[in-house]
């Protein structure tokens, strides 16, 4: 007798359709969330970049401007590039863990640590820059970008650890089942 307690909550075989908990849901938005902070973070590296290389150029003497047309391109397509890597991590993890992929969590973390070393990283850029200057702003608003960034995938990831989220996954992978196959008769 069960006095209206399931103690399996998702009875269900290998790849069945269980429910889904709010904290998967939760994490779910949040990474969305992270994906466009990483679009919007590439968007305002765009233009303060832009900006910032379009000011150094007209100060400068030199009548030359294949050279700074070549690195103003390389440094726009590095950073498309590396916007849509982001974006597209997060969207793959968003979706891959909202789908109860069971290796989602674990490249998930991985992910959280190198950026959070990153995200350290940038801090003491910020620290170290010399005196005040125009590019002080950008900085200070890109490490902005990047602790929120942070935060939410903090906030992703701790709710992707949390237990009903792994009974969830090893309903869905079939891993709940595994101690119980073979049948003993």
């Amino acid at each position: 007798m069960s006095y209206g307690y399931d103690p399996h909550p998702y009875p269900a075989g290998p790849g069945a359709a269980v429910a889904r908990p709010s904290s998967l849901n939760t994490a779910f938005a949040l990474m969305l969330l992270g994906a466009g902070i990483a679009a919007l973070s590439a968007l305002f590296t765009l233009v303060i970049g832009v900006g910032i290389g379009m000011s150094l150029f007209s100060a400068s003497d030199d009548p030359d401007t294949s050279e700074f047309a070549v690195g103003l391109g390389i440094g726009v397509g590095i950073t498309i590039l590396v916007a849509v890597v982001q974006v597209g991590l997060w969207l793959w993890m968003a979706f891959a863990n909202r789908a109860g992929r069971p290796y989602a969590r674990v490249v998930s973390a991985v992910l959280f640590g190198i950026h959070s070393l990153l995200v350290l990283l940038h801090v003491a850029t910020v620290l170290m820059a010399p005196g005040a200057s125009p590019s002080i702003a950008s900085y200070s608003l890109g490490l902005v970008l990047s602790l929120v960034t942070w935060g939410v995938g903090l906030g992703a990831t701790v709710l992707l650890w949390r237990s009903d989220v792994s009974a969830y996954i090893a309903a869905r992978s079939g891993r709940a089942f595994q101690d119980q196959w073979p049948p003993h008769h």
